[in-house]
């Protein structure tokens, strides 16, 4: 392969021992939680929510196209024009 994003070619049997795929599995969600989390935060600082409301108001929104919509709503008027998707 010359790059690693290439497609590789399909195997004719998996991993005996499944850990490394457990272990980039679980990397991979950390990740993301980590994001969340974070995108959470920002959340709560574009509103200015003393309380936190705007972190709890963004973890308890299910989907991401949801999340989406509460950060472009939160985003100042003057940059109205910039879209997250």
């Amino acid at each position: 392969m010359a790059e690693d994003w290439d497609v590789r070619k399909r195997q004719d049997a998996g991993d005996a021992a499944p850990h490394a795929i457990f272990h980039a599995v679980g990397a991979a969600l950390s990740l993301w939680e980590t994001l969340e989390s974070e995108l959470a935060e920002l959340f709560d600082r574009m509103i200015y929510s003393g309380n936190r409301a705007g972190f709890k108001i963004f973890t308890s929104v299910g989907s991401v196209s949801a999340r989406i919509q509460l950060m472009e709503a939160a985003l100042p008027m003057d940059n109205a024009d910039i879209e997250l998707t």
